[in-house]
Protein backbone atom coordinates (compact mmCIF):
# COMPACT_ATOMS: atom_id res chain seq x y z
CA UNK A 1 0.00 0.00 0.00
CA UNK A 2 1.47 3.23 -1.14
CA UNK A 3 0.58 6.01 1.53
CA UNK A 4 0.15 9.46 -0.21
CA UNK A 5 2.34 11.61 1.67
CA UNK A 6 0.56 15.61 0.54
CA UNK A 7 1.11 18.51 3.12
CA UNK A 8 -0.49 21.66 2.56
CA UNK A 9 -1.31 24.73 4.68
CA UNK A 10 -4.69 26.08 5.96
CA UNK A 11 -5.59 29.80 6.34
CA UNK A 12 -7.51 31.78 8.91
CA UNK A 13 -8.64 35.46 9.26
CA UNK A 14 -8.07 37.02 12.29
CA UNK A 15 -9.43 40.14 13.53
CA UNK A 16 -8.32 41.86 16.85
CA UNK A 17 -10.84 44.13 18.69
CA UNK A 18 -9.09 47.11 20.97
CA UNK A 19 -10.23 45.12 23.79
CA UNK A 20 -8.18 42.76 22.70
CA UNK A 21 -11.29 39.91 21.63
CA UNK A 22 -10.79 38.14 18.19
CA UNK A 23 -12.82 37.29 15.40
CA UNK A 24 -12.07 34.36 13.25
CA UNK A 25 -13.12 32.88 10.32
CA UNK A 26 -13.08 29.44 9.45
CA UNK A 27 -9.75 27.54 8.20
CA UNK A 28 -9.99 27.76 4.19
CA UNK A 29 -8.12 25.88 2.07
CA UNK A 30 -7.56 27.69 -0.94
CA UNK A 31 -5.82 30.74 -1.71
CA UNK A 32 -8.46 32.05 -3.90
CA UNK A 33 -11.04 31.70 -1.01
CA UNK A 34 -8.63 33.84 1.12
CA UNK A 35 -8.61 36.58 -1.16
CA UNK A 36 -12.09 36.71 -1.52
CA UNK A 37 -12.47 36.62 2.43
CA UNK A 38 -9.86 39.64 2.85
CA UNK A 39 -11.71 41.65 0.13
CA UNK A 40 -14.99 41.07 2.30
CA UNK A 41 -13.30 43.11 5.27
CA UNK A 42 -14.83 45.46 6.62
CA UNK A 43 -11.58 47.89 7.83
CA UNK A 44 -12.46 49.80 10.60
CA UNK A 45 -9.92 52.01 12.88
CA UNK A 46 -8.95 50.47 16.08
CA UNK A 47 -9.10 46.86 14.95
CA UNK A 48 -5.95 45.17 13.58
CA UNK A 49 -5.99 42.03 10.93
CA UNK A 50 -3.99 39.22 10.64
CA UNK A 51 -3.58 36.04 7.74
CA UNK A 52 -3.12 32.95 10.05
CA UNK A 53 -1.64 30.04 8.10
CA UNK A 54 -1.06 26.59 9.47
CA UNK A 55 0.44 23.41 7.64
CA UNK A 56 -1.75 20.96 7.07
CA UNK A 57 -0.05 17.14 7.46
CA UNK A 58 -0.76 14.00 6.27
CA UNK A 59 -2.48 11.07 8.74
CA UNK A 60 1.27 9.31 9.51
CA UNK A 61 2.94 13.13 9.75
CA UNK A 62 -0.17 14.56 12.16
CA UNK A 63 2.07 13.73 15.06
CA UNK A 64 4.46 15.84 14.49
CA UNK A 65 1.76 18.82 15.61
CA UNK A 66 1.63 21.64 13.46
CA UNK A 67 2.66 25.55 13.74
CA UNK A 68 0.42 28.54 13.17
CA UNK A 69 1.99 31.49 11.34
CA UNK A 70 0.69 34.61 11.18
CA UNK A 71 1.29 37.76 8.80
CA UNK A 72 -0.47 41.07 9.46
CA UNK A 73 -2.61 42.82 6.94
CA UNK A 74 -2.71 45.79 7.78
CA UNK A 75 0.34 48.72 8.40
CA UNK A 76 -0.62 48.95 12.49
CA UNK A 77 1.79 49.66 14.44
CA UNK A 78 2.03 46.27 17.22
CA UNK A 79 4.18 44.54 19.34
CA UNK A 80 2.98 41.72 16.78
CA UNK A 81 3.91 43.11 13.82
CA UNK A 82 6.35 40.86 13.06
CA UNK A 83 5.44 37.86 10.97
CA UNK A 84 6.07 35.02 13.84
CA UNK A 85 5.06 31.32 14.30
CA UNK A 86 2.63 30.67 17.32
CA UNK A 87 3.80 27.42 18.41
CA UNK A 88 1.96 28.04 21.41
CA UNK A 89 -1.27 27.70 19.38
CA UNK A 90 -1.95 23.96 19.13
CA UNK A 91 -5.35 23.31 19.51
CA UNK A 92 -6.88 20.88 17.04
CA UNK A 93 -9.29 23.02 15.46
Amino acid sequence: MVHDHSHGSEYQVKIVHEDGTELLSGWMTSEERVVEAVAAIQWVPGKTYWLQERNVLCAVCSNMGYRILEYPLTDTASSRYSPHDSRYLRTGG
